[in-house]
């Protein structure tokens, strides 16, 4: 009986000489191919030398007539280029196609791509013409030349008559010599011209059909070969396919029989092959392997009943823990339940603004230990890698900042300094779980605090680019606590452990946090690490993966430019705040100076030494901050330098008289910009400011054209002119300014540089060429700041240079200057018009005073920050929950928006914000909800705006 081996051998050599055959004729067929594609490409190709041909001798024509009847050299200049390009002395722009010369007339050839010279005859012998065809189409560039030598000759006669464009009697002039371009022998020389292409373009076609067909009949018998030895491979795959369902399917099917009553439990099962010598031998080893199994069935059965005892353990060390964690989640959510329903009514009361700030604390940490508690319950699933992560746009900063204050009671009770320092280029605004990343944070900062009886607490953040808008931020969290010696840091981040059993009867805990903690943070695609000296305190670090965007909306604040080169005295013993102080105001552009001795910076003063403003820690030894406060109002009053006391504990400007300012540690850099702007004149009543700016502007109303292409740019600068009182016409690219001012008188363009069709410079220089009467004033509004590009702004007929991102109070003053200058030219005769506040005086002050009321000018002045700084976040949040298709969250966010309208008296805009919300709950929504959405959110983002002008009408208790 014939062995499988030699069977297959014979049935795979059949089968690779079919296969090798076909795959020759396979490749015959594909070579075939080619050479049709190649002369299909040989035509496609020749007919691009004909339209190069056709066009070059058009584009000539074009150019001379444009010189003749404009008179400009650059058409000459073209003109000899074109030639120049045709014949090869020239190199030939790559991408030389038939729209060329259109689009270099459009924006010039400065900036094209240039390859070697190659004239138009070398590119027909390389095209491998024939010589009828290389006849034919060298005979219409040689028509075109003499052409062109007529065409040269009108050229000369223009210029021999000396004529400028400008001349009344130019086109009189020219007459004669651009009859010559559109006689009859001219266009006899184009019919010529045409002529011979086509005959050309006749040629090549019919050798193109003729080598085409010869290859299509040579391709269908290559096909019909190809068919039948696809009919051979089936032929002998199916005799092979018979011949091995006798010889080895059958008996393979009696051992699969076989097999599946052993399966069974029939152990006792043999087989019996009378086959092929490899199947008989098959049988043989199956049957030893049925002993085998046999032999080994009893020991797997025992092995088996150990790993049900296990799991039967592991199930009750479960049901252990679980039963641990709903005991001590009972024993917490009893009280809990108390603190977070009595502070939600602590809120709803008359508060002044300590009291507010207070319950607040209290609410927002006993929420946070309810998320706490909420995770713990869910350890499981933690352990599991089941976590779902609720990734949001959010400020990371401020996030730190909460988590700050909710430990910063304890710290004051420890007089412990807390303290944030972010590293440059870390983003303030970033997406990723921020519930999650603030619980790891809080509970690295609650364990700093407990373990550290004196010193302070530092957080410190940084980031680290992996690519395009992703990042890994590090957070460590440093203290000067009791350390962990080196032998039991490996106890840390695991469940239910502590360092040891008197560290947990000193400090109390479950031994969870840090666990969660690395579980979170692995979860984000990030790790934990400790570093830690017994005595000298430890560093605990974490790190996450987040999204970030320079497009996103940063929060609102504070306009750090009126800070520029004010003197600033810091005075605090501790090294690290005095440093990260120190580092925020110069980022600021203040110049500082500081110390960590009260007397040192007495004598400062005593010297005459000058600070604008002067910031104060109140826990220091020997002289302390209200001391030291004492001793400088000796010799500077409060005009002459104000002072910002820096406290651990709550205290209130209204009890410590030489103070303008008491601010809580830990500090919050936007809080801190607020009050180092406020104290230093930028907190004077802000309803002032814009009347008094309005009406300098006002004196003279203005006709302006804002040029811009941007749509954001756009719309920043509209509505920063309707803010100060001015409307403006709109044109996106320069010709449409220039056709804007032919058509009617401006006083003042804003003219963008870099903009399609024709940009700033191309414009400015053509209105300059206007009528003296209809010249505007024109000032570029541009992100180019370099001062070649300043210059080349003046040389173009710019008067000034007004550099992106535009400052509000730099178009006020710009805009100041040339209502002055017009004023004394002369009186105007249109007014624009002013834009209309969002929040009308009546309503905002009725509002405001509403606020007050309840929670006192302190309070409202907070409500009031908080909501502008809030703005650009909830308005993303509406934005992504938009995008997302999230209702609930959509609701939510305008729930929160409608209420904020409300309180500052925007009824038109919370009604809106009601009625879209009553529309979600009543799921009557519709799928264009995102029009009206997108509507409120401009429109939140605007009040944000004019709140902030209308911030300084809260004169609050602490100046």
């Amino acid at each position: 009986m014939i062995s499988v081996r030699s069977f297959i051998g014979v049935i795979a050599f059949v089968v690779l000489a079919l296969l090798a055959a076909l795959a020759y004729v396979t490749h015959l067929q594909s070579r075939n191919a080619q050479f049709q594609t190649a002369a299909e490409t040989r035509r496609t190709e020749s007919y691009r030398l004909a339209e190069q041909m056709r066009q070059s001798s058009n584009e000539l024509t074009m150019m001379v007539r444009l010189y003749v009847s404009t008179g400009e050299p650059r058409y000459r200049d073209d003109f000899e280029q074109i030639l120049a390009i045709r014949n090869g002395t020239a190199p030939r722009p790559l991408g030389y196609d038939g729209s060329f010369w259109d689009r270099a007339l459009a924006h010039g050839t400065e900036h094209l791509q240039l390859g070697p010279p190659k004239s138009l005859t070398d590119l027909m012998r390389e095209a491998q013409f024939t010589a009828q065809e290389f006849d034919a189409l060298n005979a219409s560039r040689s028509i075109s030349d003499r052409l062109a030598q007529i065409e040269t000759e009108v050229m000369s006669g223009l210029a021999a008559l000396a004529i400028k464009p400008d001349d009344p009697h130019y086109a009189e002039r020219v007459q004669p010599l651009y009859r010559r371009l559109v006689g009859a022998d001219y266009y006899g020389y184009k019919d010529q011209i045409m002529a011979a292409i086509e005959g050309f373009i006749a040629l090549v076609d019919r050798r193109a059909l003729a080598d085409i067909e010869q290859l299509r009949a040579q391709s269908s018998g290559l096909l019909r070969l190809q068919i039948a030895l696809v009919a051979g491979l089936i032929l002998v795959s199916i005799a092979s396919f018979i011949a091995a369902s006798r010889g080895l399917v059958r008996p393979l099917h009696g051992l699969i029989a076989i097999t599946r009553r052993i399966a069974a439990g029939d152990y006792g099962r043999r087989v019996s092959l009378r086959s092929a010598s490899e199947l008989r031998q098959l049988g043989a080893s199956f049957n030893e392997m049925a002993g085998a199994i046999q032999a080994d069935i009893a020991h797997r059965e025992k092995a088996e009943q150990l790993a049900l005892e296990a799991r039967a353990e592991a199930e009750r060390a479960n049901q252990a823990k679980s039963a641990f964690l709903a005991n001590m989640s009972h024993e917490i959510r009893t009280p809990l339940n108390a603190v977070i329903g009595m502070s939600e009514l602590l809120r709803d009361t008359a508060l002044d603004a300590e009291q507010r700030d207070s319950v607040e604390i209290i609410h927002g940490s006993g929420e946070h230990l309810l998320s706490v508690i909420n995770d713990i319950l869910d350890f499981t699933k933690v352990e599991a890698g089941m976590v779902e992560l609720d990734e949001q746009v959010f400020e990371l900063r401020r996030t730190i900042e909460e988590a700050l204050e909710l430990v910063a009671g304890k710290a004051a009770e420890k007089h412990l300094d807390l303290a944030c320092e972010f590293a440059p280029d870390t983003p303030e605004v970033i997406k990723a779980d921020r519930a999650r990343v603030r619980q790891i944070v809080v509970n690295y900062l609650s364990n700093a605090v407990k373990f550290t009886e004196r010193g302070d607490v530092l957080v410190t953040v940084s980031a680290a680019v992996i690519e395009d808008c992703r990042y890994r931020i590090r957070i460590a969290v440093r203290d000067s606590g009791i350390g962990i010696p080196a032998d039991r840091l490996d106890r840390l981040f695991k469940t239910f452990s502590q360092v040891d059993a008197s560290t947990t009867r000193r400090y109390g805990g479950t031994g969870l946090g840090l666990a969660i903690s690395k579980r979170l943070a692995e979860r984000m695609g990030g790790d934990v690490a400790v570093d830690s000296h017994p005595g000298l305190g430890s560093v605990f670090h974490f790190s996450f993966i987040a999204e970030s965007d320079p497009q996103w909306p940063a929060p609102m604040r504070a306009d750090a430019s009126l800070l520029r080169n004010k003197r600033l005295l810091v005075v605090d013993d501790n090294t690290t705040n005095r440093r990260i102080l120190r580092a925020t105001a110069q980022a600021w552009g203040m110049q500082v100076s500081d110390t960590g001795s009260p007397e040192e910076a007495l004598v400062w003063i005593e010297q005459g030494q000058a600070f604008d403003l002067a910031a104060l820690d109140y826990l220091m030894p020997g002289l302390d901050g209200i001391a030291l406060a004492q001793r400088i109002r000796a010799h500077r009053s409060a005009a002459q330098l104000p002072l910002l006391l820096l406290s651990s504990e709550r205290r209130t400007a209204r009890s410590l008289p030489d103070f303008q300012l008491v601010m809580l540690k830990p500090l919050r850099r936007s809080a801190l910009l607020d009050a180092c702007v406020e104290l230093l004149g930028g907190g004077r009543r802000a309803a002032e400011i814009p009347k008094a700016a309005a009406g300098a502007v006002a004196a003279r109303p203005l006709r302006i054209l804002l040029v811009e292409d941007n749509p954001i740019n756009q719309t920043v600068a509209l509505r920063m002119l309707q803010a100060i009182g001015y409307s403006a016409d709109l044109a996106d690219n320069g010709l449409a300014a220039v056709q804007a001012v032919e058509r009617q008188r401006y006083d003042l363009v804003l003219m963008d540089v870099q903009m399609p069709v024709m940009d700033g410079f191309e414009a400015t220089r053509r209105i300059r060429r206007m009528p003296p009467e209809r010249q505007p004033r024109i000032f570029a509004m541009t992100a180019s700041v370099l001062d070649s590009e300043r210059q080349e702004c003046i040389a173009a007929g710019m008067e000034q240079h007004i550099a992106k991102p535009i400052r509000k109070l730099q178009l006020e003053t710009v805009l100041r200057e040339v209502a002055e200058g017009l004023r004394k030219a002369g009186p105007q005769t249109e007014t624009p018009s002013a834009a209309e506040p969002s929040v009308s005086a009546d309503a905002r002050q009725q509002a405001l005073a509403s606020l007050i009321d309840e929670v006192g000018a302190e309070g409202a002045a907070e409500v009031l920050d908080t909501m502008i700084g809030n703005a650009a976040q909830a308005c993303a949040a509406l934005r992504e929950a938009v995008a997302r298709r999230d209702l609930r969250r959509l609701r939510r966010e305008l729930h929160s928006m409608k209420a904020n309208c409300a309180m500052v008296g925007a009824a038109e805009l919370s009604a809106r914000c009601g009625q879209l919300e009553r529309a979600i709950r009543e799921d009557a929504v519709g799928e264009g909800f995102e029009a009206p959405v997108e509507s409120i959110a401009i429109r939140y983002s605007e009040l944000a705006e004019e709140l902030t002008r209308h911030r300084g009408d809260l004169q609050t208790a602490d100046t």
